[in-house]
Formats: structure tokens, sequence, C-alpha cells
């Protein structure tokens, strides 16, 4: 994964220094960071007991990372819509819900509890059927570029295997109810210095969320990273950057 991201890095070289083609930059340079420092939130887990594994850094990225691509799928829809509605709604509801979704995972972390994870996760879900159904819009309107198609097949893919196997495998979890008791500033400080410091390093299958984690994290680290190179070569292509 790392060397794969670092190839696809190289591939946006010659795009110029400009908003999208650095969000594509940004999106894969932190693939490249999480597949050479991998972790995962639940239970702090981590597979090199580093500094770099720090869930608190990990985070920062994310979020940054994934605000950069919902704001392309957005762009996505924005540059292709016929329709200045669509435009609109396409071109902003997804980076609003996607910062929506940081606000869950952030609350998640520093307030220990998986319960919010699985708002952040719906909320993905969320963004996906919008998107999905906006570049259905598209498509039904004539427009067939391999971003609207690529757009398409991927809620094809992830829709169905986020609804059935990863959201229900959040609400199996262990996890001690969230109470308005435990939502004070002492218990965010606790959070936050945990998700700085404490790290398990673990080579378990079932602490890196079983078959279901593997597949988030080949999904995500490995996959996604080509669509977004792919985003850039073809915005560039036709001139959209």
């Amino acid at each position: 994964g790392l060397f794969s991201n670092m190839y696809l890095l190289h591939t946006l070289s010659d795009l110029p220094c400009t908003l999208i083609p650095n969000l594509c930059r940004c999106f894969i340079a932190v693939n490249a960071f999480r597949c050479a420092f991998p972790n995962r939130y639940n239970g702090n887990i981590v597979l090199h007991d580093s500094p770099l594994s720090s869930i608190f850094l990990t985070r920062c990225l994310a979020t940054c990372s994934e605000v950069s691509w919902l704001y392309l799928m957005g762009h996505i829809i924005a540059q292709y819509s016929p329709s200045p509605l669509i435009a609109v709604l396409g071109g902003w509801s997804l980076p609003l819900l996607c910062c929506m979704a940081q606000c869950f995972v952030w609350s998640s972390l520093l307030l220990q509890t998986d319960a919010l994870m699985l708002l952040e996760e719906g909320t993905w879900a969320i963004m996906f059927i919008l998107n999905t159904a906006f570049n259905f819009t598209l498509y039904l309107a004539g427009i067939t570029s391999p971003l609207v198609i690529t757009s398409l097949v991927f809620g094809a893919l992830y829709l169905p295997w986020q609804l059935l196997f990863h959201l229900p495998y959040i609400l199996s979890l262990e996890d001690t109810p969230l109470t308005r008791a435990k939502v004070n500033i002492c218990n965010v400080i606790v959070g936050f210095k945990r998700a700085v410091f404490y790290r398990k390093q673990s080579r378990s299958l079932k602490d890196w969320g079983g078959v279901v984690g593997i597949v988030w994290m080949f999904g995500y680290w490995w996959v996604e990273s080509a669509w977004i190179a792919a985003i850039g070569w073809v915005l560039a292509a036709e001139n959209r950057v």
C-alpha cells in the first residue's frame, strides 16, 4: 500500500499546483502514511509502537484527507451537472456532511465511545447514497464521464457493504453507553491524552476488526487512492483543474 500510493503520487507530479490536484495529492499522501503506520481507533490498536502511530496524529491527517475527498466528489458533480440546482446541492452537501462526520468521529475519540462512531459511519452511508443519486442523475442526462461511472460503481459496491456488514459490525461492538455525565471537560482531556499517547500494539486479526476491518483498510487505503488519482488525471486532461 505504501509503495502503490507513492507511485500514484508520482503520477500526479506533472499536474499543476492548484486546488484539485493538491486535494488529490493530500488524500493519497495520507493513505501512504496510514499504510506505513496503520492503526485502528477502536482500542487504539497499532501495528508499530511508534509516536507516528498516534491515533490523534492519524485522525488529524484523516480529517484533511476525508474533507478533500468529499470536496472532490462534490466538485465532480458541480463540474458535470447541466442543472445549477444539482451543481449547488451536490457541490456543497457532500463536503458539509463530511464535516459533520468529522465532528462525530472526533467526539467519539475524545469521549472514548464507539456510539458516535456509528453516527459517523451512518453519515458516510448518507453521503454516498447522495453521491450515487447525484451521479445517477448525471448519467441519465447523458453524462458518461469515467468519473461519473466510477462513482456509480463505487456506490454499487460500497453501500451494500456499509449497510449490511460495516454498520452491523459497529453495532455489535461492546461499548459502555455514552451518558450525559461523561460529557465533560475532564473526560475530554483524558480522551485527548489517550488518543495522543496510548497505543496497543497487536497483530491479532480480531483487534484489527476481523475480515470487515481488513476489507475496510484495503478498500480505503489502496483502492480509493487509485480512484482519487484518476480524478486528477481525468480533470487535468479535460482542463478542469
